[in-house]
């Protein structure tokens, strides 16, 4: 398949109401193929109502939205497992469409818990049984079980601990790396999208709006601490992303 060119999505002046507010206003955005872009914003901002709109679970009443990709896969904040099927069964309903083969579901599913860093001895655990960073690992290869060449990312990592969301930062990274997938992430985290992103889009407290965009050109294998704590230093002196963020976005 010849790579795509253009962006994979674009919003222009979408507006979309719910319960009669205005939660995206006159949104505008581009997500370019292959990227990771990082959507931060504070608690209420529409984040999460953007990305559903990107993943066309909700429609708009204005603007215009274009979608240039096959399958989108998402990630939940609350990771959404079944809490009576195994981790190795959790994935494999995210190949039940793309895979119709039992046998098939299964190899693809040990293949992605793996590829996740998983080991073998916890593919028959429940959701129960595992560590919330390792509930993390599950949801991320059931959303890739759909081979989607969009994923989608509500705040993952929420309640992990340190070391548990570098990890996991490190893992999305390369699986947009490795995998050749566009992802859109959503964090209230500035050190987060310092660490991987390509592209970070900052949103206005109300409306949805994109207020600033950043592309990083460094590679994220340079991006030491030091790098990292200045990139936060720079972005948070911008008027527009302070008023935005406020002070959200403080690194760990």
């Amino acid at each position: 398949m010849t790579p795509r060119s253009g962006p994979m999505v674009r919003l222009e002046q979408v507006i979309v109401r719910l319960g009669g507010k205005a939660v995206l206003d006159g949104t505008s955005l581009s997500i370019s193929p292959g990227s990771l872009t990082m959507l931060v914003g504070a608690s209420g901002c529409g984040k999460t109502t953007l990305l559903r709109l990107i993943a066309d679970l909700i429609g708009c009443q204005a603007g215009r939205v274009e979608r240039h990709f096959e399958r989108a896969g998402m990630v939940f904040q609350e990771h959404r497992l079944l809490p009576w099927r195994t981790a190795r069964e959790n994935v494999a309903v995210g190949a039940l469409q793309s895979v119709p083969s039992t046998t098939a579901r299964r190899a693809l599913s040990e293949e992605l818990l793996a590829a996740c860093g998983l080991v073998a001895e916890d593919f028959a655990k429940y959701p129960q049984q595992l560590s919330g960073g390792m509930r993390a690992r599950v949801a991320i290869a059931r959303a890739l079980a759909a081979e989607p060449t969009l994923l989608l990312l509500d705040e993952p990592f929420n309640g992990l601990d340190v070391a548990r969301r570098l990890a996991m930062q490190s893992l999305i990274r390369s699986l947009v790396d490795d995998r050749g997938i566009t992802a859109v992430f959503v964090t209230h985290d500035l050190a987060e999208a310092a660490r991987i992103a390509d592209t970070v889009l900052v949103m206005a407290p109300r409306g949805g709006r994109i207020v600033h965009r950043t592309d990083l050109a460094i590679s994220v294998e340079e991006r030491d601490p030091g790098f990292v704590q200045a990139e936060i230093a720079r972005l948070q002196a911008h008027p527009a992303i302070s008023a935005a963020l406020e002070n959200i976005g403080l690194p760990f």
